[in-house]
């Protein structure tokens, strides 16, 4: 594939949260998967551990500093203004990207498609908390990792590469950071194709500490349940009478994902008490978001 010299082929933005465990071997994977296209890799890190100086380290990369407790889909918005590719791809300190990843999202979005992505897999040697992590996030896109290139209705923000411009329109127009559901309502709206690529799968690996992880998923929560009575037309009382089930309907809704892959049920079952414990913090979030009296806060 051809470089152009004045215009990345692709820019890459990592949001980095205490991901000092795994951002080595991340940022390794992505120049490795990087290596055939001219590239730039744009780490926006908001850490309170190691994670900057170990990316200030290394000269392929550029960084961005940001306050610690900044949400992962913030630090997003800021790398995707800053960002000057062609195309866009949003991954994390703690994802290994595999060595066909570029190549593959490069591939989609040239061929048409306005966003593409693909599943997560569990890396080796990770903690009950990763695999709450893991199957509290990302069990609705563990069948993108095999088949053939489809069109799907979502993709995981976490491993996901979009037009340039377009994202870059689209987060100069949201400051408040780039939520991936909310842009993929937006391009489906306009009738734009959203695909899924296996080639494109990365790995989960060792994550956040539990206080982190359990604060953003409350963040989290809190921005859902806003965004569900302010823009997806769901009454407040509805979403907050229904928050105190939300925590058992995810547990089930994940178990019967997971248990649809051999390979993942012990690992799902080994990280089920975590996995509880952040759902509740979610369901939190989402009741005092549904509370909220304006669409952004």
């Amino acid at each position: 594939m051809s470089r152009d010299p004045e215009r990345p082929t692709l820019s890459v933005i990592v949001a980095s949260i205490e991901s000092e465990t795994t951002l080595p071997r991340a940022l390794d994977a992505l120049a490795v998967a990087c290596a055939d296209l001219a590239a730039e890799i744009i780490v926006v890190d908001a850490s309170r551990d190691r994670s900057a100086a170990i990316a200030a380290d290394r000269d392929d990369v550029t960084l961005m500093h940001r306050d610690p407790d900044t949400l992962t889909p913030v630090l997003w918005g800021d790398g995707i203004k800053a960002s000057s590719g062609r195309f866009v791809a949003l991954t994390t300190g703690h994802c290994i990207v595999r060595q066909d990843w570029a190549t593959a999202l490069v591939r989609s979005l040239t061929d048409g498609a306005a966003g593409v992505g693909a599943g997560l897999e569990l890396d080796r040697d990770v903690r009950a908390l990763d695999r709450a992590i893991f199957y509290l996030r990302y069990t609705a896109f563990l069948d993108q990792n095999r088949g053939e290139v489809r069109e799907v209705h979502e993709i995981a923000g976490d491993n996901a590469a979009y037009v340039g411009n377009d994202v870059r329109r689209y987060s100069a127009e949201h400051p408040e950071g780039f939520w991936e559901i909310e842009y993929h309502r937006e391009l489906r709206g306009e009738g734009g194709q959203i695909l899924a690529n296996p080639a494109a799968v990365a790995d989960f690996g060792h994550s956040f500490p539990f206080g982190v992880i359990l604060k953003h998923r409350f963040d989290h929560g809190r921005h859902f349940g806003r965004w569900r009575v302010h823009e997806g037309g769901q009454g407040r009382l509805r979403v907050l009478l229904a928050s105190p089930l939300v925590p058992i309907v995810l547990l089930l809704r994940a178990g019967r994902r997971a248990w649809t892959w051999t390979d993942h049920r012990t690992s799902f079952v080994r990280g089920t008490i975590p996995f509880l414990v952040l759902a509740v913090a979610w369901a939190a979030g989402e009741g005092a978001g549904s509370l909220a009296r304006t669409a952004r806060a």
